[in-house]
């Protein structure tokens, strides 16, 4: 059983580290730029894994061993494109490295050796909480897992997954039921093991991509910050030890978010690059139905910032390299949403019901004012730490211009917009639907929050060197 669980889940790491290492070539590598790979491999791996089972379901109906034949299939392409790349002339991925010199070596590995000791702790505590529930929280047993049960053990039946119930949330996309339903495939058993395993890798891979795409584009000690930062959210380890699509798709999140910031960060114009950011937006729209609200605000947001900028020219042509990557998982979205899936049960009130609430005013002031609470108590106030960051050791000039930070802050700001359109327009009591989602949809916006936060504050060593250099011409 662990043995094909193996098999299955390296087939999926290779498919998606040849990918990515086609588009990323580089002559020298490093330990970080090997732990960005990995950890954006996993996501793309589960990713390819969840839609090639989705198309084996449809081709096959469940029906035989067709998941391993398309498995085959994309480990061939991805084997054959990473070849193709390597002879031919091969497009170096370069980048300009953080030039900040290290001014605090013994304290920065102090703080490494702190940072794997947590690593650690953390992980073995997700193992003790998973052994107390191997089935993870309600909404995990209730949508995820049991959505997985039957397309696993569902034979020709499988599409009854999607017409159980509205408190299934059948709407739902499928990566993660997808991803862990194969798996269970190759093991032969439903085992509890795999969605403990697959959950607990995207929560890993989500901090070791923040880590290393910020230890290459600002240095180490700005990683290993912002990584002890996320991982001492509570909220955000607890998410992904309860089997939930929230920190897959926060990962996903994060990963767009740093193709597109590391497309500007490149000394070249690499448009490949917003090639695989259309697949992991992609994918996130293919986690949960918020990604598709992330998909619209990535492509709004850089129409009101890059085109008064840059002009319509250079828009459209970084549109379009994002949309070549978007287009095949939006077909399967789409396929997906108008052929398989009964409406949400956003819509299912009708338009009427709809157009009330969008009117009702007193609905604002009560939605507005629990919204901004939650936001300002989440996690016993854990946001607190990013302003007071950016206050201590202040903005670091070279990045007052990006326009991919600018760009990923408009992100945020129509996410948290349209999730509040959201909530007004939920057939719920609001205030019991932001207690209990909420929390975790900030979860979501954690990772990539905290990214572009770290992206534009100082390091502890550029504070220090500003300051010193402060020192220097007072006293001159």
């Amino acid at each position: 059983m662990i043995f094909w669980i193996l098999i299955s889940m390296l087939m999926s790491l290779a498919t998606g580290y040849l990918i990515v290492s086609s588009i990323m070539f580089q002559q020298r590598t490093r330990f970080f730029d090997i732990l960005f790979k990995i950890s954006l491999s996993i996501g793309l791996g589960f990713g390819i894994s969840s839609c090639s089972f989705f198309i084996y379901l449809l081709l096959f109906n469940n029906l035989g061993k067709g998941f391993m034949l398309i498995d085959i299939v994309f480990l061939a392409i991805a084997s054959l494109f990473f070849i193709y790349k390597r002879r031919g002339r091969p497009c170096t991925f370069s980048f300009e490295v953080s030039s900040v010199t290290t001014l605090m070596p013994v304290m920065v590995k102090v703080i490494s050796k702190l940072f794997v000791i947590m690593v650690i702790g953390i992980f073995i505590a997700l193992i003790l909480k998973s052994i107390m529930t191997p089935h993870g929280y309600q909404d995990a047993t209730g949508v995820y897992n049991m959505k997985a049960r039957f397309l696993f053990g569902g034979g020709e039946q499988w599409i009854n997954a999607f017409h159980i119930g509205k408190w299934t949330n059948p709407s739902y996309p499928i990566l993660l039921p997808g991803a862990v339903a194969k798996l269970w495939k190759y093991a032969g058993t439903n085992t509890t093991i795999v969605p403990i395993i697959v959950t607990m890798l995207f929560t890993f891979s989500t901090v070791g991509l923040l880590f290393s795409s910020l230890s290459f584009m600002r240095g180490k000690s700005q990683g290993i910050l912002a990584a002890f930062l996320l991982l001492g959210s509570t909220i955000f380890i607890q998410s992904g030890v309860n089997q939930m699509a929230d920190v897959p798709v926060g990962f996903y999140y994060l990963s767009t978010i740093i193709l597109l910031c590391l497309k500007e960060h490149l000394s070249t114009n690499y448009c490949p690059i917003l090639i695989l950011a259309g697949v992991t937006a992609g994918f996130a729209a293919w986690t949960k139905n918020e990604g598709i609200l992330f998909i619209l605000s990535v492509l709004v947001a850089n129409a009101l910032l890059v085109i008064p900028i840059k002009g319509w020219k250079t828009y459209l042509n970084d549109i379009k390299y994002f949309i070549i990557g978007l287009m095949p998982i939006l077909v399967i979205i789409i396929y997906f949403k108008s052929q398989l899936v009964p409406n949400s049960w956003l819509t299912d009130q009708g338009f009427h019901s709809m157009i009330e609430k969008i009117t009702d005013l007193p609905r604002y002031f009560i939605v507005g004012k629990m919204f901004l609470w939650k936001v300002v108590v989440y996690n016993h106030c854990f946001l607190i730490f990013l302003p007071l960051y950016f206050v201590l050791l202040g903005w670091n000039n070279k990045r007052r211009e990006s326009i991919a930070i600018k760009v990923t802050f408009l992100i945020f700001c129509i996410m948290l917009s349209g999730l509040f359109f959201v909530y007004i327009l939920s057939p719920m009591d609001p205030i019991y639907q932001l207690n209990a989602s909420l929390p975790r949809v900030l979860s979501q916006f954690l990772p990539g929050m905290i990214f572009v936060i770290f992206m534009i504050v100082n390091s502890p060593e550029e504070s220090i060197e500003s300051l010193r250099n402060i020192h220097g011409d007072c006293k001159a």
